[in-house]
């Protein structure tokens, strides 16, 4: 199992996919391409998860939520 978790950490599209959906729980919403990028950029491999959360919150796409039509 220790292994599993090595390849897992390793890989660049788990990192995505958590930043991803982290952000989703994060803001309630799906992230937009811009706000994604942002927050992988920030987000680098082997850093540690604290610097994910303290990119969201930062984000103006955190503070900032615009309205949608029913």
């Amino acid at each position: 199992m220790a292994g599993l978790a090595t390849l897992l950490a390793a890989s660049p599209d788990v990192h995505a996919c958590f930043s991803e959906r982290f952000q989703s729980w994060a803001r309630g919403t799906e992230p937009n391409t811009c706000a994604r990028n942002e927050a992988l950029t920030a987000f680098e491999m082997g850093a540690p998860i604290e610097d994910l959360v303290v990119a969201i919150a930062r984000s103006e796409h955190f503070a900032v939520r615009t309205s949608t039509a029913p």
